[in-house]
């Protein structure tokens, strides 16, 4: 074929659409301005959508009891914000009190179902420290901030407890590099205005929140003596019997819970006193629970009921023949399981180590003294 039949061919499929232009342009004028108008509503049209999606306020995301992330890491992930400095498990210890005023709108219940204000909020804090002898213990002793930040451990005590009863946990842990901030809660603690009622253990709750809070805002003051030493990412609480219902409602309840709770132990505790809305939603934090099988204040039943209802990863260790207290208070075999299982689960979920949560079944099993199970034996609760 020759050029020119082919340049013939191509100006023939040409011709419709240059047809096609020619009677766009002879379009009636009318029409095309009416085209024209069209078009130019629509470009302002796009330019006010524009604009009001630039000046709308962005609102925040807030964490609420109902949407926890569900968890997608193991136990064992690498941790980038806190590390176990090597070859250094046993700390000194350091003390410091601190009270707040948790606000004009709290407000403590009493016995006699009257309430009262202000609501003083108490913490005795064991920190890490330096200077010392690896096994001693002072006031206001120096903080060990070149190997920090460290994890942080609220501790709630149990109904009419003074939170130094459990002396012998609090130092452990804090021996072991993390700060422990052990609360004196305002309605349940011996000496409360009025007799100690389990009428406020709803607001307790409220507490261990406001505690993390604050302790996180005191780490972040450069003078103060706990200057960089709290890890606000690395947060579990910890507690014995009505201190321990007080963990679960922090933990679980999506009522009270707290996201910022990465782990959660109780310690002879329950679902009881802190009405909410339901338990243990997708994503809970792990939970290690301790049951004593002679426990007559804390009954076996009540330690399985929530524990059957616990997502996991979830751990019971039942201490075999130990009653409500001497597991958690005393110098015993029973509180030498605790003391060490406790610490390797935090190891686990807190500083992230591998190969922790095998050592910690290790650990709490020991022949006549504990094991671990779905459930705990022990006698039944009275009838009601």
């Amino acid at each position: 074929m020759t050029n020119r039949n082919i340049k013939h061919r191509q100006d023939t499929k040409q011709e419709p659409r240059r047809a096609k232009r020619t009677l766009l342009r002879q379009r009636p004028s009318h029409i095309r301005r009416l085209l024209v108008l069209v078009a130019g509503l629509v470009v302002a049209l796009l330019l006010v959508c524009v604009a009001v999606v630039a000046q709308e306020p962005v609102n925040p995301v807030r964490s609420t009891a109902t949407t926890l992330t569900p968890r997608t890491d193991p136990p064992t992930t690498a941790s980038t914000t806190t590390t176990l400095p090597q070859g250094k498990r046993t700390y000194a210890v350091g003390e410091v009190s601190k009270s707040w005023v948790e606000g004009e709108k709290t407000v403590v219940i009493m016995a006699n179902g009257q309430t009262r204000s202000p609501r003083v909020l108490v913490a005795n804090i064991l920190y890490p420290a330096t200077g010392l002898g690896a096994n001693a213990q002072q006031s206001d002793a120096p903080p060990a901030q070149s190997d920090g930040p460290f994890p942080l451990l609220i501790f709630g005590p149990g109904f009419d407890q003074p939170t130094m009863s459990y002396k012998l946990l609090l130092e452990h842990w804090a021996h072991s590099g993390f700060v422990v901030a052990a609360l004196t809660f305002p309605g349940t603690a011996p000496g409360a205005s009025g007799g100690p009622t389990e009428n406020d253990l709803i607001n307790q709750p409220g507490d261990v929140t406001y505690a993390i809070t604050a302790l996180e805002q005191l780490s972040s003051q450069p003078n103060h003596i706990l200057s960089a030493m709290v890890n606000p990412e690395e947060v579990a609480v910890v507690g014995q019997s009505d201190g321990g219902n007080t963990a679960l409602a922090v933990g679980y309840d999506t009522t009270y819970l707290d996201p910022r709770v990465k782990a959660v132990v109780v310690l002879s505790g329950a679902e009881y006193g802190i009405p909410g809305a339901s338990w243990f939603p997708s994503g809970s934090p792990p939970l290690l629970a301790f049951q004593g099988t002679n426990d007559k204040t804390n009954y076996s039943q009540w330690t399985n009921d929530y524990f059957a209802s616990a997502t996991s990863p979830k751990y019971l260790d039942c201490l075999q023949g130990a009653d409500h207290l001497n597991g958690y208070d005393t110098a015993s075999s029973f509180e030498n399981v605790v003391a060490t299982v406790t610490t390797d689960f935090f190891d686990a979920e807190l500083y992230h180590l591998a190969g922790r949560i095998h050592q910690m079944k290790s650990d709490g099993t020991i022949p006549g003294t504990a094991f671990f199970a779905s459930s705990c034996p022990g006698p039944p609760p009275p009838l009601k």
